[in-house]
């Protein structure tokens, strides 16, 4: 059965084995104890779930062959002691295990070296296996690839691969003697290397501990040449393709570099670390369609590898297809909810902002908030995604909240503005007055007044709101410079909505006789005169006719305050 887990510490509920179990070889008794160093042998991964019975009949195979073979250098760890490893860490007997998780559980089982490896099925129903042996502390192993023959039984199948593994097994020796005296003893670490190398050529281990030396010896390419030998054996080497990538960096070969990086993300595309940099090397060269493709070669092997759809929605954002960025992220959701965290939902915004796709850039700010809670990043981006989509009433409410817990997010503050006025409902822009002249930049503060002018001016439309236009042109005209345009414009509604206001009072006045009504007027007018005289270019020809009204009113407005006004 399939586990993906990267931890042995995290409990899983455990599944009935598979029916294939009863096609197992029986366990034979117990060999006699050795000091030979432990060896775990993992049952083969796989990335279906169907080719589980498989899978563990080919490391049965493995195993017991193995055991009988391998006397000579290892103890081979048995399957009752690894299942019973396994129902320890609350996994199934005989489980699957990625060869990441296996070596955990090598460790756990005090093993020194291991063979793990994948397993697919391939042409006519036939599996190839891709086994590696390596030590757990070592920097490179060696791999051996072999497909099953037709009509070979799974059992024969682990065996032939068992067969395959002993000259690395005969050559490991040698090659970590040469990894222990490289740095104390380096001619009698060559010879080591070299020996190992006589019996198996290519040797993993013993062509990385010659291009260690011949690093040491500052001879590069002769050190390139022994880390791609190492290659040669051990494919999964990630040490080995790293120490070739640092060199065609040294030789400044961008085409090789990106290539190696490339194979370490196919060795490696767990490594949060290593995809980090590759993407930033790949932009640094330009290409990020290289993450790309390295993503999707793995996705059609594994289409549940949640690290490498993470590296495909990087790599796209980089590059600006939002789309393809959040596919991907998407899918990782659906495959794991728990790998969202507030940066997953941070990319997944942004790249819905710029399409904007508002329905997506809704739907995933609404649950980073639910999600991970009011951060001020959360936050910003679900303002700005109510701004897109609406309803306008909650594109209020988060901006207010927002303001409440970030000094910093002004320029959200006056996109919410933006979609108030234009959604013609300025007056509720009113309240972020504060926040804005506290916080905001000049910029800030003539775009917050600029937005409220152009608010303002409808209010003065049937159906007319009067106080409503006056009040957000007051705050308006103080962050306006002087001849701008907008100043002129917020001047023009103060005048207007001020002159108005003086006339509509009139009537009330009069006939209550009321000298606070009289004093009111008083100050509209008093108002009116300077906003309309800088607002005049706005409307020439009806400012110079309020203007008119407002020297006209000048006796009229003497009068009734000496009348009323005992």
């Amino acid at each position: 059965m399939r586990l993906t887990r990267l931890s042995l510490t995290v409990l899983l509920v455990g599944t009935p084995l598979v029916p294939a179990m009863a096609q197992l070889r029986a366990s034979r008794p117990p060999k006699p104890v050795t000091n030979n160093p432990r060896l775990l042998v993992a049952n083969p991964y796989s990335f279906s779930p169907g080719d589980s019975a498989p899978a563990i009949r080919v490391g049965s195979g493995l195993r017991e062959k193995l055991t009988d073979d391998a006397d000579r250098w290892f103890s081979v760890i048995t399957r009752q002691q690894m299942n019973e490893a396994l129902l320890k860490y609350a996994y199934p007997a005989d489980a699957m295990l990625p060869p990441l998780v296996a070596r955990t559980l090598a460790t756990a089982l005090q093993a020194r070296t291991m063979i793990s490896g994948t397993i697919a099925k391939g042409e006519g129903g036939r599996f190839t296996f891709v086994a590696r042996l390596a030590g757990l502390n070592d920097d490179a192993g060696q791999v051996v690839t072999m497909s099953q023959k037709p009509n070979q039984s799974f059992e024969d199948f682990g065996g032939q691969v068992a067969d395959a593994m002993i000259p690395a097994m005969k050559a490991l020796e040698d090659a970590k003697a040469c990894m222990d005296q490289q740095k104390t003893k380096p001619d009698k670490a060559a010879e080591a290397a070299r020996k190992a190398l006589q019996n198996l050529p290519n040797h993993g281990l013993s062509e990385y501990c010659l291009g260690e030396l011949a690093l040491a010896q500052k001879k590069s390419d002769d050190a390139l040449t022994h880390f791609r030998n190492a290659t040669k054996g051990d494919s999964l080497s990630l040490k080995a393709w790293n120490q070739q990538a640092v060199i065609y960096q040294q030789k400044h070969d961008s085409s090789k570099t990106i290539e190696t990086y490339k194979q370490m993300l196919r060795v490696a595309p767990t490594n949060q670390a290593l995809r980090e940099e590759a993407l930033k090397l790949f932009l640094g060269y330009g290409q990020p369609e290289a993450a790309i493709e390295v993503a999707k070669e793995g996705l059609s092997i594994d289409p549940n590898n949640t690290d490498l759809l993470d590296l495909m929605s990087n790599a796209c954002l980089y590059k600006g297809d939002n789309k393809c960025a959040i596919d991907a992220l998407e899918q990782v959701y659906a495959i794991d909810s728990t790998k969202a965290d507030s940066t997953f939902f941070i990319k997944m915004t942004f790249a819905a902002s710029k399409q904007p796709d508002t329905t997506r850039f809704l739907k995933w700010a609404k649950l980073g908030v639910m999600r991970h809670g009011p951060t001020p990043t959360l936050l910003g981006q679900l303002t700005q995604a109510y701004a897109f989509a609406g309803p306008m009433d909650s594109l209020v409410a988060t901006t207010m909240r927002l303001m409440a817990v970030d000094t910093a997010s002004v320029d959200v503050v006056i996109k919410t503005v933006k979609a108030l006025q234009e959604g013609k409902r300025i007056k509720e822009a009113i309240p972020f007055k504060e926040y804005v002249l506290k916080y905001g930049a000049d910029q800030d503060k003539q775009n917050y007044g600029i937005l409220l002018a152009q608010g303002a001016l409808p209010l003065l439309q049937p159906p007319q709101d009067l106080v409503g236009a006056a009040e957000v042109a007051r705050i308006s005209v103080p962050l306006l410079p002087v001849g701008q345009r907008a100043a002129q414009l917020a001047n023009y509604v103060l005048g207007m909505s001020a002159f108005f206001q003086a006339v509509a009072l009139d009537k009330d006045a009069t006939e209550q006789k009321s000298c606070e009504i009289a004093k009111r007027m008083q100050t509209f007018m008093e108002e009116a005169a300077p906003a309309l005289t800088i607002g005049k270019p706005i409307a020439a020809e009806s400012v110079d006719k309020l203007l008119t009204g407002v020297e006209q009113y000048k006796p009229r407005l003497a009068q009734m305050q000496k009348a009323y006004c005992k």
